[in-house]
């Protein structure tokens, strides 16, 4: 769990303290899981704030307006593709 800790929680003096408590005795695996549990809810929000923010019908919006452009720069390479090797009959 401190693997986790100290990996994700912003407050490494904080981390510190925690194991050098659950050493010592004192400090349950229960105490540690909710501890890790709240860091990682809130390193998760802002994630979950913005995927709600973004509806389903704006990502398919997104995802079509970059096909679009993806489209008009393939054709523009194949383009030149052909050229330089010349296949220019399509």
């Amino acid at each position: 769990m401190f693997a986790y800790l100290d990996a994700f929680s912003e407050n490494k003096e904080e981390v510190a303290a925690l194991k050098e408590h659950y050493e010592k005795g004192g400090l349950g695996d229960t105490t540690i899981k909710n501890i890790l549990n709240t860091t990682l809810q809130n390193l998760l929000e802002p994630i979950r704030q913005k995927r709600e923010a973004l509806k389903l019908t704006d990502v398919k919006e997104i995802l079509y307006e970059g096909s679009l452009k993806a489209k008009k720069i393939a054709q523009s390479k194949i383009e030149q593709v052909r050229q330089a090797i010349g296949i220019n009959y399509f």
